[in-house]
């Protein structure tokens, strides 16, 4: 008799462990197709970063220079010192070490980590320009600091004597939020980014392209040395040559301790800007490497507000310089002849109201071209109203006034010059006289402008209507193709004004300085034929301020200058002998 067992296998127990194998031999199949096969890739790339360890490697910016070469903005090396999370936060020792050595908290370093970390297998920078003594120890101890890493970046330094932060701006750590945004353009976390100045707007002729090394690595996060066939080749920033000239543009800067003030000088046959400077200024120094904190409290709180660029962005009332819209309307239209006559008896009555001149006294009788010499605003007061509102505002927007330059500094603001859609909207239709007008023909009242839209303003009247954009720019060198690209920006022309009337304008302007009565006669420099007109704009918020605009009439001299002084009583006074000081310089250094 055949004894029967108890690990007797059905039949259907046998294709149920049947099925389950195959099932399990057939997962395992596909486990192996997706490792080796479907996900080869990615894995391939992750052990191969296990191997490696990535450095980036910042690209030089690019330098700056002005118009005879030397150098206004050039690289220095700077060392931070960054950290892999996630070799740090294996050992506690090393925290301790690095807190020793920088002088700052282990809890104040986890926080840097924390906040700027992005991803735990990437560097992460938790300390910035670091001096000579901690790069040392932090060499010296680099073999029990696992983790850590000292980087070496190029900073901005800038020519001796130079604080032209609103011309030649900075760079900065690009910050989180900016970030997500950037590093579709190439950007990587820790990289600096061009702010203010030439710095942003030329950002991306400058910036260059980043690098990578790739050296390689044991378990324990020993370097093995660097695989140059995976290195990625730093590809330095184009440099960029600007119309400035350093010399001119250091005096500019140097003239007033006392008062705000800007100054313009520029070559009205083409637009470039020889100085270009907003007083009181920051020094853009101040932002290579860590930025002191109170050194930018400082700024902030700076009652004059030097972060402000006067030159682009402040918005003034351009005073009786802005006259000289009337005087082209006036005969160009042939409303009156130069000759024609006014009297001044110091004020003039409209309606119920009685409106100034400058001159308590009067002026008497005067024909076009005294006006202008003398500034008489009664004169004008009484020219405008012959000569309307439309026509004065055709001809103020046939130069441009209240639109943006274009210059290629960023952050230009645009005056307002109205019309009577602008005065509707503001005091509402019948809501306005023509006592509006009284106020913006010796521009005053509602009449905006930069002292830049004066640049241009007095170049075009120079060139005869010439409309060339004021720019800073000149030539960008590529490093790569080993070639100057010079830079070229928009001109038009004035073609509706008469021959005839721009010698009305150079005329009263020549008066301005070397007329008897002459309100800016200290620019009469005898070796200069100048022309000019000052302005004194009435502030409601303190003393007025002063302007003078003119141009040299010389092929080799070809110059105009705008200077605005806030709070500064008069353009006579006070922006007239900046003028001088300032062409009297450049005349000195120009080489003929």
């Amino acid at each position: 008799m055949v004894q029967s067992h108890g690990n007797t296998l059905t039949s259907i127990r046998f294709y149920v462990f049947i099925g389950i194998t195959v099932v399990i031999f057939v997962l395992l199949l596909y486990r192996i197709y997706d490792l080796q096969i479907r996900q080869y890739s990615d894995l391939s790339s992750e052990a191969v970063r296990n191997m490696y360890r990535q450095y980036n490697i910042p690209a030089p910016r690019g330098i700056i220079y002005d118009r005879y070469n030397r150098p206004l903005v050039y690289n220095q090396s700077n060392y931070d010192l960054e950290v892999y999370p996630f070799e740090i936060n294996r050992d506690k020792k090393t925290w301790d070490n690095l807190a020793e050595i920088l002088q700052v908290p282990v809890e104040t370093l986890k926080e840097r980590l924390e906040n700027s970390m992005n991803g735990y297998y990437r560097p992460t920078k938790i300390a910035s320009s670091l001096d000579f003594a901690t790069v040392t120890r932090i060499q010296e101890n680099l073999l029990e600091l696992k983790g850590v890493i000292l980087t070496s970046r190029p900073t901005r330094q800038y020519a001796p004597g130079i604080t032209s932060g609103h011309l030649l701006g900075y760079t900065a750590e690009i910050d989180r939020n900016s970030m997500e945004i950037l590093m579709s353009k190439g950007y990587r976390p820790g990289d600096f980014i061009g702010v203010k100045g030439v710095e942003k707007s030329y950002e991306e002729e400058l910036r260059g392209v980043n690098g990578t090394r790739f050296v390689r690595v044991n378990a324990l996060g020993m370097d093995f040395g660097e695989d140059y066939s995976k290195s990625i080749p730093v590809i330095p920033g184009n440099d960029l040559y600007l119309t400035i000239n350093m010399d001119l543009q250091r005096y500019v800067e140097s003239l007033l301790d006392t008062l705000p003030y800007s100054v313009t000088v520029l070559d009205y046959t083409n637009g470039e800007i020889l100085a270009i400077t907003s007083q009181p200024e920051f020094n853009p120094a101040i932002f290579s490497g860590s930025v002191d904190y109170d050194a930018w409290l400082a700024l902030l709180n700076d009652p004059h507000m030097p972060l402000i660029n006067r030159t682009v962005q402040g918005l003034y009332p351009p005073g009786s310089i802005f006259k000289l819209v009337t005087t082209v309307a006036a005969v160009n239209d042939k409303v009156i002849l130069p000759s024609h006559q006014y009297f001044c008896s110091g004020s003039y009555r409209l309606g119920r109201r009685v409106y100034k001149c400058w001159n308590e006294g009067g002026h008497g009788t005067l024909d076009l071209y005294g006006a202008i010499e003398r500034s008489c605003n009664v004169y004008f007061y009484q020219l405008i109203q012959e000569v309307g509102l439309d026509r004065w505002y055709h001809y103020g927007s046939a130069f441009k006034i209240g639109t943006l330059t274009g210059i290629d500094i960023p952050d230009e603001k645009a005056g307002i010059l109205p019309n009577r859609d602008y005065l509707d909207n503001k005091y509402g239709q019948n809501g306005w006289t023509s006592g509006l007008l009284l106020n913006m023909v010796i521009g005053q009242g509602d009449v905006i402008v930069t002292p830049l839209d004066m640049a241009r303003y007095v170049s075009i009247i120079a060139s005869r209507g010439k409309i060339s954009t004021p720019h800073v720019g000149r030539a960008i060198y590529d490093k790569q193709k080993g070639s100057l690209h010079t830079l070229s920006f928009p001109s038009d022309s004035l073609h509706e004004i008469k021959s005839t009337s721009w010698d009305v304008l150079h005329e009263g302007m020549r008066r301005v300085v070397a007329g008897e009565k002459g309100t800016a006669k200290i620019m009469n420099i005898p070796y200069l034929e100048m022309y000019g007109k000052t302005g004194t704009a009435q502030n409601p918020h303190g003393e007025a301020h002063g302007w003078f605009i003119g141009f040299v009439k010389n092929q080799h001299f070809p110059y105009a200058i705008v200077v605005f002084v806030e709070h500064g009583k008069s353009g006579s006074a006070s922006a007239a002998p900046i003028a001088r000081k300032v062409l009297e310089y450049f005349w000195e250094i120009k080489a003929f």
